[in-house]
This record gives structure tokens, C-alpha cells and sequence, in this order.
């Protein structure tokens, strides 16, 4: 090696990045990247660019020899030239819009979107002009064959570029970069979503406060003295409800006995009377006023004794003797008793209704209710949003992007979240 060769040594191509990046970093680097794909692009397609640039004011200048052509057979029927010139005019009018259209965009980035546009005209151009060209064909041969050559020069021109361009890392690149902008809104999803996770704790708490302070209220007024009064008032209420309750299991058990004689005193006498104790023997003790119940079992009692009414040997004397006893003094005797019993819990009831301190606590008892279910419910969704299934989709997405940039730009880059 000569003296002179050390310094015409190429120097080493700059390695590959490594280390940790954040994504506005990456962001940049892989802009670089790009930017540098495009200038190596513009290099490469350059000269087929030119050569199109060319190509195209060569058809220019053809089209404007086919223009003035004149055909070789000057024995042309009239209808013919007249069918020949107006073909002529649509072929030089569509070819000249065409090559208006290829105007190459200054910027390598625009290119591989132009190529397409220009592809899907190139498509319709064809399907266009086929009958006008065939008739070129046919009366200027050589000049239109010229002009298809020219247009398929460009077309695979534009293949070539084309093929430059996804031989290229420009695809892959843009796709990172894709991947990079749903990484990074998938970051700040998962900001927002940790805020709001921290709000509604802090929801969470001050509502347990709440409850907290209620129930710390509502166990100190259930200490106070008149809470334990009033919860002998309501022991009195109950013992008096249940008082009422079997007097009237036992005024319905009195009524049951003579239940058989009842029906069939009814079915001989028609008596409504006896129908509606038969259905409510309550109810119809209630409106019955002037007990007149007290005579249809009298006259039920007679009916039994003269064959009227009969009834099972078992039954009948047990029957009888309820009869007798449910005269008027008895039936009146279970009024009073029902009327004093319910005179005592009206009172007693009154004594629970007009406490304040009852209703405070009652009050209380269902706001803390309320705010517990409250609480419940947002602490379920809390935990059902708490999963880790958005912080597992993001390590999911950087693992991707950097196994993407490893085999695409050969470069071992952590992604900093």
C-alpha cells in the first residue's frame, strides 16, 4: 500500500445509535433517518427522472409531427379522412393532456404519491385512446408507433422509480413512525387514565370519611337517653302489634268453628250478612254495627236443633256451643279489646312519630346507606379499571417498535415511556 493510499481510505460508515430514547427523541431520529432515505432516493432516480423529462418533450415534438403528418395514401375516401381527422384530434388532444399532467413533483417525498396518480391516468388514457390510436396505427404507423414507444418509455420509467422507492426503508419507517404516534397516544391514555384513577380514589376517600362521620354521629345518638326510652316505645308497639295479631288469629279461629253452620244457614237463608263474614269475618265485624251477627247465629243455633241445618255428629255439639257463646256481649267484648289495643299503639306510635331524634336517625341511617352503595359501586369500577391491560398493551407496542427498528435500521434503541 502506498504512502498516498492511507489517506484515500474511505472512512467507516458512523455506527448505528444505541441507548435509551424517549419517544419525541425517536421521533426525530427517525425523521433523520427518512430525510437521509429520501436524499439517497433522489440520487438513485434522479437520472430516470430526467430521462421522463426528456422522454416527454421528445412526445411533444412527435405529436406535433403527427399533427401536421399527411396520410400516405392521398386516395383516401372523404369519409374516411373526415373519420381519420376527427380520431387524429382526440388522439393529440388526450396525449397532450396527458403529458400536461407530468409535472414532477420537486420534492422526493411527493414522489411515489405522483407515480400513483399518474399510473391510475396512464390506466384511463389507455382504455381512452385505444380506437383513436388504432386508427393512427393504421394511416401513420410509424409516427404513432413512435408515441407509444415514447409513452412506454415513461411508463417504465416510472416503474423503475417506483421499485426504487419499496426497495427502500421509506415504508418501513413511516410504519415505525405510525406505530410511534399510537404508542405515544396510547402513553397518554394511560396518563390520563392514571389521574383519573388518583381523582377517584380521592373520591373514594372522602366518601369513607363521610360514612365514617355519620356512623360516629348515629352511634352517639343511640346513646343518648331518650334513644333508650324510645326504644322501649317501640318494643311497646310491637308487643302491641302482635297483641292485635292474635286477637285477630283468634277472633278468625272463633269464626272458623262455626264455619259449616255459617254456610249452610247462608245457603238456606240467602243471607248477605253471613256471605260477607264467610269472606272477612273481620272486616265484617268492623262494619257490622249493630252486631246483627249475633241473631244469625241464634237463628243458625235453632235451624241446628230442628233439623233445619245438620251436621256432622262430631262437629255439632262443638258448634252449638260456640253459638251460644257468640252472643252480642261476646262479639262486643272482642271489639273493646281490639279498640283498647289499638288505642295503645296509636299512642305509642304517636310517641315514635313526634321524636326528632327518631328521625334524625333514620335520616342518617339512609345517607349512610346510600354513600355506602355509592362507594361500592365506585370502588368495583375503580378495580375493574385499575387492571393492568393498557400498561401491558404499551410494553406489547414498544417491544414491537424496537424489534422493528432492530431489523429495519440496525439499532439497539430502548424506548423510554
Amino acid at each position: 500500500m502506498g504512502f498516498l493510499d492511507f489517506f484515500r481510505k474511505k472512512p467507516e460508515p458512523p455506527k448505528s445509535p444505541a441507548g435509551e430514547f424517549t419517544v419525541e427523541e425517536l421521533n426525530v431520529w427517525l425523521a433523520e433517518q427518512k430525510s437521509q432515505e429520501y436524499e439517497s432516493l433522489g440520487k438513485k432516480t434522479g437520472e430516470l427522472q430526467k430521462l421522463v423529462l426528456e422522454e416527454k418533450e421528445t412526445l411533444k415534438a412527435n405529436l406535433q409531427v403527427l399533427q401536421k403528418a399527411e396520410p400516405r395514401n392521398k386516395d383516401l375516401p372523404e369519409r374516411i379522412k373526415h373519420v381519420m381527422e376527427g380520431n387524429r384530434q382526440i388522439y393529440l388532444q388526450k396525449t397532450n393532456a396527458l403529458l400536461e399532467k407530468l409535472v414532477l413533483p420537486k420534492r422526493t417525498e411527493e414522489l411515489l404519491s405522483f407515480i400513483k396518480e399518474f399510473d391510475k391516468e396512464l390506466d384511463h388514457f389507455d382504455r381512452s385512446i385505444s380506437k383513436s390510436h388504432q386508427i393512427m396505427e393504421e394511416i401513420f404507423q410509424e409516427k404513432a408507433s413512435v408515441i407509444a414507444k415514447g409513452i412506454k418509455k415513461i411508463d417504465k420509467s416510472f416503474k423503475e422509480i417506483d421499485s426504487h422507492i419499496k426497495g427502500s426503508k421509506l415504508e418501513g419507517i413511516s410504519r415505525i413512525q405510525e406505530d410511534l404516534a399510537a404508542l405515544l397516544s396510547m402513553k397518554s391514555h394511560s396518563l390520563e387514565r392514571k389521574k383519573s384513577i388518583l381523582h377517584e380514589k380521592e373520591e373514594l376517600s372522602a366518601i369513607k370519611k363521610e360514612i365514617s362521620r355519620k356512623e360516629a354521629r348515629l352511634a352517639g345518638l343511640q346513646k343518648e337517653d331518650e334513644y333508650v326510652q324510645l326504644q322501649k316505645s317501640l318494643a311497646e308497639k310491637e308487643k302491641i302489634q302482635k297483641e292485635i295479631s292474635d286477637l285477630r288469629s283468634r277472633i278468625r279461629g272463633i269464626f272458623s268453628e262455626v264455619e259449616p253452620a255459617l254456610k249452610k244457614y247462608e245457603n238456606l237463608s240467602q243471607s248477605k250478612l253471613s256471605l260477607e263474614y264467610l269472606t272477612d269475618p273481620i272486616e265484617a265485624l268492623h262494619r257490622d254495627e249493630g252486631l246483627e251477627i249475633a241473631k244469625i247465629f241464634q237463628a243458625a243455633h235453632k235451624a241446628i236443633l230442628a233439623g233445619e241445618i245438620t251436621l256432622k255428629d262430631k262437629k255439632r255439639e262443638k258448634i252449638l256451643s260456640t253459638l251460644l257463646k257468640l252472643d252480642s256481649s261476646f262479639l262486643q267484648g272482642l271489639l273493646k279489646e281490639e279498640s283498647s289495643l289499638g288505642s295503645r299503639l296509636d299512642e305509642a306510635q304517636s310517641v315514635l312519630e313526634s321524636s326528632q331524634l327518631l328521625k334524625e336517625i333514620h335520616n342518617m341511617k339512609s345517607a349512610i346507606k346510600k354513600e355506602t352503595l355509592e362507594y361500592e359501586d365506585k370502588l368495583a369500577r375503580l378495580e375493574k379499571n385499575a387492571k393492568p391491560k393498557l400498561n401491558d398493551s404499551i410494553e406489547e407496542s414498544r417491544n414491537m417498535i424496537e424489534n422493528n427498528i432492530r431489523q429495519l435500521l440496525n439499532a439497539e434503541i430502548r424506548i423510554i415511556i
